[in-house]
């Protein structure tokens, strides 16, 4: 699936046009739970498709969390 057309649907279906956009209420809705982890190692975050879950590096920034989100998304 193209990555443009897929973050345009995903957006359509989730988004509830409050700014700024919440990745982490969008990946809930989509039955996904965010995690907080220290133990990624040089990995910002990634998505662990078996548990339908994203595990975040909790030391980096605010803005490299939510980008981590909204990528895997």
């Amino acid at each position: 699936m193209d990555p443009i057309f897929a973050a345009n649907e995903t957006l359509g279906r989730f988004f509830d046009l409050t700014l700024p956009v919440d990745p982490i209420a969008i990946a809930n809705q989509m039955g996904i739970n965010v995690y907080y982890s220290d133990n990624l190692g040089k990995l910002t975050g990634f998505y662990d498709a078996k548990k339908k879950e994203f595990l975040i590096h909790e030391h980096k920034s605010s803005q490299s969390q939510r980008f981590s989100i909204a990528h895997e998304l």
